[in-house]
């Protein structure tokens, strides 16, 4: 998998989620995670579909790409819910904290969204590696 078309890909997706969070969305936890982290929230988000993709496809190389990034994205979500979430206790981290408010604001509704992200990032990585200018066969 070629990581320009997917990196490409990703940080649209970041763009118009950050658009869509700022200026649609109504909870307030992500907001604040864009708001108060800024450059490292969107890096952050980025750099995590980016890996999810690549674990997937690396995973789960017969299977869709679409659907082998949402079981990734799907199974990672509810890891970091239950682990990560449940076991940083409050006030000791500021991210993980948005976080907590993030999963009392959004519940399942993260999961859809993260889903979309992936999904979306998948397609448009389809579309790129399309248009991508590098000759793959005579590609060194």
């Amino acid at each position: 998998m070629d990581i320009l078309p997917l990196t490409t890909a990703a940080i649209w997706v970041e763009f118009f989620t950050v658009v869509v969070s700022k200026y649609i969305f109504e909870g307030a936890a992500i907001k604040q995670w864009y708001n108060q982290f800024q450059y490292v929230a969107v890096l952050s988000d980025i750099l995590s579909v980016i890996i999810g993709i690549l674990l997937a496809h690396m995973v789960f190389p017969k299977l869709n790409l679409i659907i082998a990034a949402v079981i990734v994205q799907v199974i990672h979500d509810i890891f970091f819910a239950t682990v990560v979430l449940g076991l940083v206790p409050t006030g000791h981290n500021r991210m993980i904290d948005i976080f907590k408010n993030y999963a009392t604001e959004s519940s399942y509704g993260i999961l859809v969204a993260d889903g979309i992200i992936i999904t979306t990032t998948v397609l448009m990585l389809e579309c790129f590696s399309v248009w991508h200018p590098i000759d793959k066969k005579n590609k060194r």
